[in-house]
């Protein structure tokens, strides 16, 4: 009787030692995943916030143009034509830019998850 208890007990702790070492390596697996998506994160999060002072300063100079335009302004319909132009085009650029902005804001979203995604997924095929 004695034997018996003593290998389940044994099989027992075997077993326990191999499931936390499956454990141990899954959590090191996902940490190594956690720490490749936060890097990927800080890096395209740094992109789009290059990209946002961009656009602000394109903007910008484009508003000091317009203000530059008005200046030598001869008429009303001129003012009119000019505000006309600016704003057509200021449109037109917002639109490109939301675009552009869009785009990386998608593959910032893509790229953290990615890893994580990947991980999981050879975490989940593992313990099947």
């Amino acid at each position: 009787m004695q034997t018996i208890f003593g290998n389940l007990a044994e099989q027992g702790a075997s077993r326990a030692q191999a499931n936390f070492a499956q454990i141990k390596s899954t959590s090191e697996e996902m940490t190594a995943a956690l720490c490749d998506a936060c890097s990927t994160n800080a890096q395209r999060a740094a992109d789009y916030r290059t990209k946002v002072i961009e656009i602000s300063h394109a903007n910008t100079t484009s508003t000091l143009e317009f203000f530059s335009q008005l200046v030598d302004a001869r008429s009303f319909a001129d003012l009119v034509d000019l505000s006309t132009a600016h704003s057509r085009k200021m449109l037109e650029t917002a639109s490109a830019q939301n675009r552009e902005l869009w785009h990386l804001a998608q593959r910032v979203a893509t790229e953290t998850a990615e890893p994580i995604k990947q991980s999981l997924d050879r975490v989940l095929r593992s313990a099947a």
